[in-house]
């Protein structure tokens, strides 16, 4: 039906106020007013209404706040909205923004605060940032472009007999940190280059009876989770007293539960590696499975790395949303079928049906992307084991190891 002819102005009002006010893509707007898409795109032709950019909507309020209000640069807003930057420019543009240069942007920013808040009080960067409602890049240009100059990292000066007893004490990292005037990576560092736990980790236990574990996990059927609770130590311990006593485990032996990865919920993963800061090796231990099984949890959890050598400037993004930032990436997924699965979770809820995967795309995110095999599999939903065989079957050559060249560009 051709637009206007036969349809109210009501209903035409209607569909482009979906259309324009409400944000509802052609599709949306033609199911909400009973008409087709061609009917909803010449309507909006007519009546002089540009067509929104495909891709992902964008809620410009919420960007012009964070642009005028609280600083964000336009390459921080396209990192936070996961969109090109030219997008960003745009939106603004066309709501009246004035953009405002990077020069222009660092001389409103009252340096005078600035000095008083890091230097006299001491706070830290991002700190500072979000007190001005500033990015921490801005500050930083700032302080750079008016001889402020960084703190250097205080050393801590601490033993290792009197960490171990703060430890005792039950006094938390930022706590020890404070004790010593120093920030809360230097005793996170310390405890590992020391090799201390807290105490609450589980001990080590001597083995029970070979006849006694049997009894409980062949003849009573019990879990090896409910074996470990009641002897009061990890999964990893209980696995190996039963390997020791010749016992075979069944991985899939119905309601046994001997591995946890798939009951691990974000909470608890996030609470093991960021709150108790377990190493990945102390989840994999607790929850038997490989050290490589819990980065891949941690990854599609959308939880950050600790990086080695202590924290970087600004705030860590996942690994996830930083695969899903670089657009040669996403081309090449998007020209494959492949879904952008940017949600965070396992991989069966992020990939409800794993895509097919074929020799050139995989040959493409492998030596033309430069991604690893852990990348891949976190962007296509399949297990790395599937993706090497799959590159083994076509032939496609591997590295010798080390870093991918994408990580080495991008970290």
């Amino acid at each position: 039906m051709v637009a206007g002819v036969g349809v109210s102005k009501e209903v035409e009002d209607e569909a482009m106020r979906l259309y324009v006010q409400e944000g509802l893509s052609h599709a949306d707007v033609a199911k909400r007013v009973g008409m087709s898409e061609s009917w909803v795109s010449t309507l909006r032709n007519k009546r002089g209404i540009s067509c929104r950019p495909k891709g992902k909507p964008l809620d410009h309020r919420l960007i012009i706040r964070l642009y005028v209000d609280e600083g964000l640069t336009l390459r921080e807003l396209a990192a936070h909205q996961r969109v090109d930057s030219t997008r960003i420019r745009k939106l603004l543009v066309d709501h009246g923004v004035r953009i405002v240069s990077i020069g222009e942007r660092s001389t409103r920013i009252d340096v005078d605060q600035v000095r008083q808040l890091y230097v006299n009080d001491r706070l830290t960067i991002p700190q500072v940032a979000k007190k001005l409602k500033l990015s921490p890049s801005g500050v930083r240009n700032a302080m750079n472009r008016h001889g402020i100059p960084t703190r250097t990292a205080i050393p801590l000066n601490v033993s290792r007999s009197a960490l171990e007893g703060h430890l005792g004490d039950g006094l938390s990292n930022e706590e020890i940190a404070k004790l010593y005037g120093v920030n809360t990576w230097r005793v996170t560092k310390l405890k590992r280059d020391h090799g201390l736990r807290r105490p609450n980790a589980a001990p080590v236990h001597e083995a029970p009876p070979a006849a006694e574990l049997k009894q409980k996990y062949l003849a009573e059927q019990q879990s090896i989770i409910a074996i470990s609770e009641h002897y009061g130590t990890t999964h990893s311990t209980v696995r190996a007293w039963l390997q020791k006593a010749g016992v075979s485990i069944g991985d899939d032996r119905p309601g046994t539960a001997n591995r946890r990865d798939t009951d691990l919920t974000a909470k608890e993963l996030h609470s093991l590696y960021v709150t108790q800061e377990l190493t990945a090796a102390d989840i994999a231990a607790q929850i038997g499975v490989t050290k490589k099984i819990v980065l891949v949890m941690l990854h599609g959890y959308g939880i950050p790395l600790r990086p080695p050598g202590g924290p970087r400037p600004g705030h860590p993004l996942p690994l996830l949303d930083r695969l899903y930032q670089d657009t040669t990436i996403c081309e090449t997924l998007r020209r494959h079928d492949v879904p952008l699965a940017t949600n965070y979770g396992l991989q069966r809820e992020r990939f409800s049906q794993p895509p097919s995967l074929t020799p050139e795309l995989l040959d493409k995110l492998y030596h033309g992307c430069g991604l690893s095999t852990m990348m891949m599999s976190l962007l296509v939903g399949h297990g790395e084991a599937s993706i090497r065989r799959k590159m083994r079957d076509a032939s496609i050559a591997t590295r010798g190891g080390g870093r991918s060249p994408w990580a080495q560009t991008n970290d």
